[in-house]
C-alpha cells in the first residue's frame, strides 16, 4: 500500500483564515499579504511564535475547518487503498490539539499524524512514514522532499507559493486526487 504524506495547516484544513481573524480580535490587527508571504505574523519570529502558540489554546482553534473538498479528497485516496499521514510542522507540544483537530475534521482516514516543529525539514518524518508522495503548500517543504527523491506536489495559490514555479501543482482538491493516483 502507497503512503501519501499531506500537510496540515492550509493543505487539508483552512488555518490561516481562521488565525489572521483571531490575530485581528485578539491583538488588534491585520496581518497583511506581504507580511504572510514570509509567515511573519508579528513585529519578529519570537513574537509570531508565541502568537500561535496562543491560538493553539484558544477557542478560535476550534472553529478551524478543512478546506473544501479536503475530507471527500481524503476519503477517496483511502478507498482507493493508499495509506495516509499527516505530516506537519506544527510542534510536538501542539500534538494534542493537532490530533484532535485531525480526528474532528478527518474521523478514521489517517492512519498517524507527525508534528515536525516549524523549522526542521519533513524529509526524516515522510522517511519514517515510507511516504511515497508529500503534498505540502510550502515551496521549502516540497523543494526538501524533492531534493531527497520523495515525488511532491505543491497545493494551491497562495501568498507563501502562488510565485513558485512547480511542475506539479494542484489548485484544489479535485487536481490533487486526480493527481495522486498517479503515485
Amino acid at each position: 500500500m502507497n503512503t501519501i504524506a499531506l500537510d496540515l495547516d492550509d493543505t487539508l484544513v483552512d488555518t490561516i483564515a481562521t488565525l489572521l481573524d483571531w490575530i485581528e480580535e485578539a491583538r488588534g490587527y491585520r496581518v497583511d499579504e506581504a507580511r504572510l508571504a514570509t509567515y511573519q505574523l508579528g513585529a519578529d519570529e519570537k513574537q509570531t511564535a508565541e502568537i500561535v502558540d496562543a491560538f493553539y489554546d484558544a477557542a478560535a482553534h476550534h472553529k478551524i475547518n478543512a478546506i473544501t473538498g479536503a475530507a471527500e479528497g481524503c476519503r477517496t485516496l483511502k478507498e482507493a487503498g493508499f495509506n495516509l499521514v499527516v505530516v506537519t510542522a506544527r510542534k510536538l507540544e501542539a500534538a494534542p490539539v493537532t490530533n484532535a483537530l485531525v480526528d474532528r475534521l478527518f474521523p478514521g482516514v489517517f492512519a498517524d499524524v507527525h508534528s515536525v516543529g516549524h523549522h526542521p525539514d519533513k524529509v526524516k518524518a515522510l522517511r519514517a512514514a515510507g511516504a511515497k508522495l508529500l503534498i505540502d503548500d510550502n515551496a521549502r517543504q516540497i523543494r526538501r522532499a524533492a531534493d531527497a527523491g520523495i515525488p511532491t506536489i505543491l497545493f494551491g495559490s497562495l501568498p507563501w507559493n502562488r510565485d513558485v514555479a512547480w511542475p506539479r501543482r494542484a489548485r484544489d482538491w479535485v487536481d490533487l486526487v486526480a493527481m495522486s493516483g498517479a503515485f
